[in-house]
């Protein structure tokens, strides 16, 4: 600034890209994690106390709906290695991590609705749980209603697909 003296206004603030430099970083994409408040995948517990451990890898869920929640609330949090690993690796083939972080980003998620769980409990090999997704994406209201299967590799429930 022409005429300034050091401390007055200089070194000026900085504004736009300039705000990426160290000391200045842009803000995050990421939600803010308060572990205290209500889980989103709608249990009624808080985070720290639903799906939270299984998405930091403290614990793993031991049913397929624990999956599906945790996946869910995954989504919302944008946990997106978390994704990739309960997903069955044969399915991955279709799709990447920036693909699913993308997509997840691109929504504001309203909300999960468990219709119906069908085996999926922690002595089986395999289940089914049907479920309603509620978001938002370009300002306009969707649902996702799938009906998902679950199986167990190596003791660890993993999402393999929807079932038609």
């Amino acid at each position: 600034m022409p005429g300034a003296r050091l401390g007055e206004n200089w070194p000026p603030p900085k504004t736009g890209a300039q705000n990426t430099e160290k000391g200045h970083k842009m803000p995050s994409k990421t939600p803010a994690i308060n572990p205290l408040s209500a889980c989103p995948c709608g249990s009624q517990k808080s985070l720290a106390s639903c799906c939270q451990p299984y998405i930091q890898g403290q614990s793993w869920p031991e049913t397929a709906e624990q999956l599906m929640r945790s996946r869910y609330s995954a989504h919302v949090l944008l946990a997106i290695d978390y994704l990739w690993d309960t997903w069955s690796p044969e399915q991955r083939l279709r799709s990447s991590k920036s693909d699913i972080q993308q997509w997840a980003q691109s929504c504001e998620w309203l909300g999960l609705q468990i219709l119906a769980t069908d085996n999926g409990q922690k002595s089986d090999q395999e289940g089914t749980v049907e479920f309603v997704a509620l978001f938002r994406q370009n300002g306009q209201a969707h649902q996702h209603h799938e009906r998902s299967l679950f199986r167990k590799s190596l003791g660890k429930w993993l999402y393999v697909d929807h079932r038609d």
